[in-house]
């Protein structure tokens, strides 16, 4: 994995500093129930970093409509966001879905869209040396 593009700040022999800054794109919220999954979101073109945040527990899928998980059976392209937990993600697809989980009341999403930490810093601080 190259992590000289995630951060800013890297070590003389290349390692990155996680450093706690980032560039922001934008942010959406959007309500979502357990009922079913909301109208499909797009993702901003060249945003690869996410960090999610949820009122009550949710699924987002990617891709695809966000559904209740099976048990037993692998749900791709998804992620379980635990309420008032923030999760970062990596989007695989270029839209989403939200939907809560069965037994949660209604809840609000909050999705912000983060662009590469690399355009903060200066060649030098990403090139191994």
């Amino acid at each position: 994995m190259n992590t000289t593009q995630r951060y800013p700040l890297s070590t003389a022999d290349g390692k990155a500093i996680p450093f706690d800054v980032m560039k922001p794109y934008g942010v959406i919220h959007r309500n979502f129930n357990n009922v079913g999954a909301s109208a499909a979101m797009a993702v901003p073109t060249g945003i690869e970093i996410m960090s999610i945040e949820a009122t009550q527990d949710m699924i987002l899928n990617f891709g695809g409509t966000a559904a209740q998980p099976t048990p037993g059976v692998i749900s791709t392209n998804c992620i379980i966001v635990r309420k008032n937990t923030l999760m970062v993600v990596s989007p695989t697809a270029a839209t989403f879905t939200v939907r809560g989980l069965d037994g949660d009341p209604e809840g609000m999403a909050y999705i912000h869209f983060i662009s590469n930490w690399a355009g903060l810093s200066l060649d030098v601080q990403t090139r191994k040396r």
